[in-house]
């Protein structure tokens, strides 16, 4: 954990939280259900102290699959509105310059040390991973874990099965990954060449990225869509609390986390940021505590 900046934005507690979280959270259990609960509550957020009045917007990916560099998202350089392009420089480590979260809108990130936002686009992500023992196929596209084929796949599949489809989904080469890595930069949770030598890359620092939340508002998508394919689906759940990657035999076993086990009371917590939850609570897009659903 980097030391709390004490001058930084609620943005950036946003993205502490996240760091805050980053091993109980991924590869666990918790990965669908915390990150829809965190993206309702970040949509409170916008809607509280920033007056916003829109929906949570999502990237539909898979409609990149083809030409993930060419994607309109990084096609708009408006410097109140726009998402910005690729880096193009290695010399800065490939800030991004335009649109409104540039490095020319003055937009800073705190965490792990001040910087501007970069993104590198790297169609072969998986020849550099950090686990490479877990790689059954490192010269793979990573676009080829975005096609409709096989998001389709896993939304008609995968009966009753919320583990299974989480090991699809989240695996060291599914689209969770996938969109991340190929992004590059803090999308990829790269530490910037001005860190701490002890600053390790990994998703932790994702959310300095804005198009995180577009990433993980598709990847809720995926999951209400499963959710509502079949009866079985709607409330399974199942996994634990650890992540357990240690090696590829002890993943398999438990591709969303060892025990303790987790079930649909198991807390989520705001730690003061935002108000507790239960896992139960987010299960249901449209029951109360939640109110959305995906066109």
């Amino acid at each position: 954990m980097p030391p709390l900046n004490t001058s930084s934005s609620y943005y950036d507690d946003l993205v502490y939280f996240h760091v805050n979280n980053d091993n109980y959270v991924h590869l666990t259990a918790l990965f669908f259900p915390w990150h829809r609960w965190l993206l309702h509550n970040v949509e409170l957020a916008l809607k509280n102290k920033c007056s916003y009045d829109g929906p949570t917007p999502y990237w539909d990916w898979v409609q990149d699959s083809l030409d993930f560099h060419g994607s309109t998202m990084f096609q708009d350089p408006d410097p109140q509105s726009g998402l910005g392009g690729w880096g193009v420089s290695a010399a800065d480590d490939y800030t991004v310059t335009d649109g409104a979260f540039g490095e020319d809108a003055s937009f800073v990130m705190a965490y792990p040390v001040p910087h501007s936002i970069r993104r590198h686009f790297d169609l072969y992500p998986y020849l550099k991973s950090l686990q490479p023992d877990l790689i059954p196929n490192p010269s793979m596209p990573g676009n080829v874990s975005i096609t409709p084929s096989l998001i389709r796949g896993m939304i008609n599949g995968h009966v009753g099965d919320f583990k299974g489809l989480q090991a699809a989904f989240e695996g060291f080469q599914g689209p969770h990954s996938a969109v991340h890595l190929m992004v590059g930069g803090d999308l990829a949770g790269t530490c910037p060449p001005n860190a701490a030598e002890e600053c390790k890359d990994g998703s932790k620092w994702a959310p300095n990225d804005p198009l995180f939340w577009m990433h993980h508002a598709m990847i809720d998508k995926v999951w209400s869509e499963w959710q509502s394919k079949h009866e079985a689906n709607f409330m399974s759940f199942e996994g634990g609390s650890v992540q357990r990657f240690e090696n590829i035999m002890i993943h398999e076993r438990y591709p969303n986390g060892g025990p303790p086990f987790l079930h649909l009371d198991s807390a989520l917590s705001g730690h003061g940021l935002f108000p507790d939850g239960r896992i139960t609570d987010v299960m249901n897009t449209t029951g109360g505590y939640l109110c959305y659903v995906y066109e």
